[in-house]
Formats: structure tokens, sequence, C-alpha cells
């Protein structure tokens, strides 16, 4: 097309020609005095093919070498003798970093008060009220329909951790993002992610039994389904209760509870039932405040302790561990 000549006006803006109308366009400033606007394809997120459809298997070769260096991995290199020779000043803890570190006593005998002080003063920032707006997010949510397939798309999306860049920050408590098959069965409705859920009340006490229900449903609902994703899930629902368990948290809490951080479901209701024997979970609740809020969700705000804050999405006025 011929060369335009526009003027901008005290704001720097200009008219595009019309077949720009309605585009999202990529704006690159090249130098001082030129710029390059181009038309930009936007996909939604939800039609983005899944990273499990893109992987290929190992060849041969490459399996059998992989096998190989496993039974034979090659010698140490002088960075990594140094750290296993111990020549690294160890630092001191502070109380967070002693009751992560230590067994089980530790963590059953904790007061509330105490619990509490470590969710204040969480390491990776100051996130207790942006956790505290999750909770009250999803509560509202659960409270709104008699079932979870009866909220809309974006609202299930919400309770299962899979939205980002959102305020609140729903990846709080666990982001599933990075499990494709869980993100279409949100996607799809999958009923029996629902009446899993439905199998756990809403408020009053939580039996073996409720717990036993839900995952002979959720188990069952999908291919590759998990205690991981269920347990995003169970947090959500009943936070006083649940404590979402993933990659981020598994290792600290299964050592403070000295068990084997095994991954199947018999396992995670042993960690509920020694979160239930803890001195600061049977502690009388709070009168108002903050502090009564984080002791309704007391059990998904172990998070708060075990965090290492891997994959952590920015917290706006938070300042992010780097």
């Amino acid at each position: 097309m011929a060369i335009l000549t526009y003027t901008t006006d005290d704001k720097a803006r200009i008219i595009l020609p019309k077949g720009f109308a309605n585009s999202t366009v990529l704006i690159e400033q090249v130098s001082d005095t030129e710029l390059r606007v181009r038309k930009a394809r936007v996909i939604a997120e939800d039609d983005l093919p899944f990273l499990e459809e893109s992987m290929a298997p190992l060849s041969d070769r490459d399996r059998d070498a992989f096998l190989a260096i496993l039974e034979n991995p090659p010698a140490p290199n002088d960075a990594l003798r140094h750290l296993l020779s111990g020549h690294v000043t160890p630092q001191p803890m502070d109380f967070k970093e002693r009751s992560n570190s230590v067994g089980t006593t530790d963590l059953v005998s904790l007061t509330w008060p105490e619990f509490f002080a470590v969710v204040k003063r969480e390491r990776h920032g100051r996130l207790m009220h942006e956790r505290l707006k999750v909770v009250a997010a999803t509560r509202q949510l659960f409270g709104q329909a008699a079932h979870f397939s009866d909220l809309e798309y974006a609202e299930r999306r919400k309770i299962a951790g899979l939205v980002k860049n959102a305020r609140p920050d729903f990846l709080l408590f666990g982001s599933m993002q990075a499990v494709g098959l869980f993100k279409q069965a949100i996607k799809e409705n999958n009923k029996g992610i629902s009446l899993a859920l439905d199998e756990i009340p809403l408020d009053g006490a939580i039996t073996h039994d409720h717990y036993q229900k839900f995952t002979n449903r959720f188990l069952k609902a999908f291919k590759h389904s998990g205690m991981a994703l269920a347990s995003r899930l169970l947090a959500m629902k009943r936070p006083d209760t649940f404590v979402c368990v993933n990659n981020e948290n598994r290792e600290g809490l299964f050592q403070a509870l000295r068990l084997s951080p095994s991954r199947d479901a018999e396992t995670y209701w042993q960690v509920i039932e020694k979160i239930r024997s803890c001195v600061w979970w049977n502690a009388p609740a709070p009168a108002v405040g903050d502090e009564r809020e984080v002791w309704r969700a007391r059990a998904a705000f172990l998070d708060a302790h075990f965090y290492t804050g891997v994959g952590m999405s920015p917290v706006q006025g938070t300042k992010q561990p780097g």
C-alpha cells in the first residue's frame, strides 16, 4: 500500500487503516523513529494443545542410553564433590524452618499462636491476606451451587487451581495447570468429579466413610486422576480439614508427620488423621478477625508452613523469591 502520513494527537494516538479494525495488534519499537504494527493471531488458552499431545516417546537407543546412565552414573564433578564434602556454611534456622526440618513432635505440639505466627510471616511474601481471599472466594462458590457441576466453567477452573494471572491468586494452595487431563475434565464438566465432591459435606464432621466415598468416585472420574488433584479440590471445599499436597510442599509436610511420601489415597487419609491430632488444630476458634478466618481454614494453611515457592505466580504487592 502507499505510504500514508498521519499526525498524532497530544497523547501520541493515530487511527490505523480500516483493515486493522477490531484486531489485536503487536507493536514493535524498532528505533526512536520507527514502529512496526502487525496483526496478532490470538488463541484462547483452552484451545491450546496439551503438552501430552506433543510428547514423543524415547527411541530404543535413547531409552537404553538413559537406563545405562541410571545404572552407571558418571563420577561427580568438582562442584558436586565440594557440596558433598559438607563445606557449606550452615545458616541459622528460624522457628518455621525448625518446624519444617524436624519430626512430628514439633508439628503436633505447636500451639495455635505459634501456628498463626508462621502463617503471618510466610517466607515467600506476606501472602496471608491473598490466601484468605482465595478461601473466601471458593467458599462462596461452593455455597452458591448445589453441585460443583452447576458452576460456570470459569468458576470451576478457579476452584480447581487452573486460573492464572487472576486476583485473588487461585494458584495458591496448589497450581494444577500442568495436568492436561485434569484441565480437560474440568472443561468438559466431568460428572464424576462433581459426584465425588458431593460426598464431602460443607460443614460438620468429616468421617473416613465420607472420604472413602469421595476417593472411590474421584479416582475413577477420568484417566490418570490422582490424590494431588483430589487434595486440591478437598482443600478448597473443606480447608479446615484438608490440605493440598503437591510437589511444592510434599517433602516438608511428610517429613514433619514422619510419613513416607506416598501418593495413594490411604496415606493421604493418614495425613489428615495426624493433622487432626495436632494441638493447633484442636485449639478453640479465635474470636474475630483474620486469625479466626485462618483458623477456619487451618489445615489448608499448612501450605504456608511447607510451601517451597517453586512456580509461584506473582502476587501484587509482594516480593517473590528470586
